[in-house]
């Protein structure tokens, strides 16, 4: 089976807030509230803690002693954050363990993410308060009951199209995994060795980016369609599953640590900005970009 994907942005290009993530918008997702079923404290060759949400994470925070070594080096081309160490704080290469340095080697704590994404004993968290009441912070994703009526059914070898909404950009990339699911069992068999056995190949070497346009929004007033077709920056080597394509975010967040809230003479580190080629104002980042970014220019965008 080989898959064809979008990517859906809620807002023009940038975020301007970290106060939630992204979802699968096709097929639709079977958690309940789905943009909060995710899991933080991830770092390669560990398990995520479910902790370690601070500005500038460590090794401790999150758990991992004995971390996997980056396969992606800080030149790499497909790297999304702090590009060649840009970063003007002192702590160098400080996202050399994030999981997009070895794309896959990260261990989830569910493979269908936890609810909050915050482990219950966290100390620094922001869990969401669920409409649901069935639903608890920690509770796995794999755990919650089949529903019928989200049902999608792909036949083997066939092309598909799947697509994902993108609120907040923390940078990285993805890749697209089935694991069956038979209808009276319970979720005994969804595990992370089954979804990392069955890797779905892109069907094709492009993005199609949808905006979600309004008028009324200054930033987008000059986008002269809703959507965008981009070329698509592949990864495979160095990956888990090994040989099996991960793909980059082909929307860069602002050049400064924090991805967002940019300035020059900032006092924090976070907000601090790069000195990079890519320094042109754009939306919202004033300072630029943390990578080139082909779609700007493209019919108006």
């Amino acid at each position: 089976m080989k898959i064809k994907t979008q990517t859906l942005l809620a807002l023009c290009i940038f975020l301007p807030s970290i106060d939630s993530h992204g979802t699968m918008v096709a097929p639709t997702p079977r958690q309940p509230e789905s943009m909060y079923w995710y899991q933080v404290g991830c770092v390669i060759g560990c398990t995520c803690s479910g902790g370690g949400k601070e500005s500038y994470p460590t090794l401790e925070s999150v758990d991992c002693p004995n971390p996997a070594e980056p396969t992606l080096d800080t030149t790499a081309e497909v790297l999304t954050w702090n590009i060649g160490n840009t970063s003007p704080s002192s702590r160098g290469d400080w996202n050399a363990y994030m999981p997009w340095r070895a794309p896959g080697t990260s261990k989830p704590l569910d493979s269908c993410g936890i609810a909050s994404g915050f482990a219950v004993d966290a100390a620094v968290q922001f869990p969401n308060a669920f409409v649901n009441p069935y639903v608890t912070q920690g509770m796995k994703g794999t755990d919650l009951a089949y529903d019928y009526k989200l049902e999608t059914v792909w036949v083997a070898g066939s092309v598909v199209e799947a697509a994902f909404r993108l609120v907040v950009n923390h940078g990285g990339g993805y890749q697209y995994r089935v694991c069956r699911k038979e209808r009276n069992n319970d979720s005994g068999g969804m595990t992370e060795d089954c979804f990392e056995r069955n890797p779905l190949a892109f069907a094709d070497a492009f993005h199609t980016v949808r905006f979600n346009v309004d008028a009324t929004d200054p930033l987008k007033e000059n986008i002269s369609r809703a959507s965008v077709t981009l070329n698509a920056v592949d990864v495979t080597e160095g990956v888990q599953p090994a040989g099996h394509a991960w793909r980059r975010l082909p929307i860069p967040a602002c050049a400064c640590d924090l991805g967002d809230g940019c300035y020059e003479n900032s006092s924090s580190d976070g907000t601090k900005a790069y000195v990079t080629p890519n320094a042109a104002a754009y939306g919202h980042c004033d300072t630029g970009l943390q990578f080139e970014a082909e779609h700007l220019g493209v019919d108006g965008v």
